[in-house]
């Protein structure tokens, strides 16, 4: 079996792919036609829609991760109730893989990580390792600091399953707090999405009840600079609107 990256977890699939090729093309034939109207106006926006394209890829990863991070935070709880019930630390992290797959399906990322866990067992690994692989490729501190716990508590033979589930129960705190304020930023998420789409909702507007307005800004040099300081603006609002609701902790 080969070792994932842990990054891999993080990958968009094929039909994330390309849904965002198609929001990306509609995004930069939606700015022509509200900002140039123009054929050649198109070429010179591929590269907003190239960018837009890997900036969704990189908002879909953030999202699987905090979604890992929840995952994996469901796998200490259970992890935990199994060490209360008598069973190693090794075991009660393998035996918990029934009910992640019966929780979020067997294709889940959490679920992927402890089969990969369970392989490394059988190759005569060790379970930190994979932690500490997949938590510094995909960014998530908590399963790197699980891992390193881990395998300090293995190599030092202690009471390893009393320093596993206080280790444990400090990460899942963390993990819920974080998953607080993610929830509570949501309505700003929200309230983002619609004021990006308001300029177009207005010129939408304008363009229905007084047709012709706007048509003194195409196809003229004032006209395509002023609106192309107003496509500025609204990317660097777009930005920064993005920028204000991402959580990092």
């Amino acid at each position: 079996m080969l070792k994932s990256t842990g990054k891999e977890y993080l990958l968009p699939e094929k039909k994330e792919t390309v849904l965002m090729i198609i929001r990306s093309a509609g995004a930069v034939f939606l700015l022509d036609i509200y900002f140039y109207r123009s054929v050649w106006a198109l070429i010179v926006l591929v590269p907003v829609g190239c960018a837009y394209f890997f900036l969704q890829k990189d908002l879909l990863e953030e999202k699987k991760r905090a979604v890992l991070r929840q995952q994996f935070k469901e796998l200490l709880m259970l992890s935990s109730t199994l060490q209360r019930a008598g069973y190693s630390v090794e075991n009660s992290i393998l035996k918990s893989y029934r009910d992640l797959r019966y929780m979020y399906g067997k294709k889940a990322p959490v679920c992927r990580l402890v089969k990969e866990a369970g392989a490394a067992v059988g190759n005569k690994g060790s379970i930190g390792e994979v932690f500490i692989r997949t938590g510094l490729s995909a960014k998530i501190e908590e399963i790197e600091d699980f891992g390193r716990i881990y395998e300090i508590a293995y190599k030092k033979s202690g009471n390893m399953s009393l320093i596993m589930d206080k280790a444990a129960g400090s990460i899942m705190e963390k993990a819920e707090v974080e998953n607080e304020i993610y929830v509570s930023v949501s309505k700003g998420r929200l309230e983002m999405r619609i004021m990006n789409l308001m300029p177009f909702f207005i010129m939408t507007y304008i363009n229905l009840t007084g047709r012709g307005y706007f048509d003194v800004m195409y196809h003229n040099v004032p006209g395509i600079t002023v609106m192309s300081i107003c496509l500025i603006i609204y990317i660097l609002s777009y930005l920064w609107g993005i920028r204000i609701v991402s959580i990092r902790i």
